[in-house]
């Protein structure tokens, strides 16, 4: 058996395992850079969301491989409602964008 075949047969069987699909991967990170108002914009609310989501997939991932970790699980309930406050603080005060962001992040609400 080739060592390429051996390495996806394992891969595969950790993958059903631990139940991480295989198209979830930490490297498909929210590029921030597209929500930001100016160069230097770290704080507006799109790239807060934008950050808070990229934070709760990593967390998500996490918790599929190891669903016994509590103080993760923590932490991802923290962030899901801190990125839910700004994002009902956005649709206050721009719906127009808000609906944007929500459309390109894919974020179900």
């Amino acid at each position: 058996m080739p060592f390429a075949l051996f390495c996806d047969i394992v891969f595969r069987f950790k993958s059903i395992r631990t139940g991480v699909r295989q198209d979830m991967s930490l490297s498909e990170n929210i590029d921030t850079t597209a929500f930001k108002r100016h160069e230097t914009d770290t704080g507006s609310s799109e790239v807060t969301v934008a950050q808070w989501t990229n934070t709760i997939k990593k967390l998500t991932i996490h918790l599929r491989k190891s669903p016994k970790d509590f103080s993760a699980r923590r932490g991802l309930t923290i962030a899901i409602s801190r990125r839910r406050k700004a994002l009902d603080y956005l649709k206050k005060t721009n719906h127009a964008l808000y609906a944007q962001l929500i459309e390109s992040l894919n974020i179900r609400r």
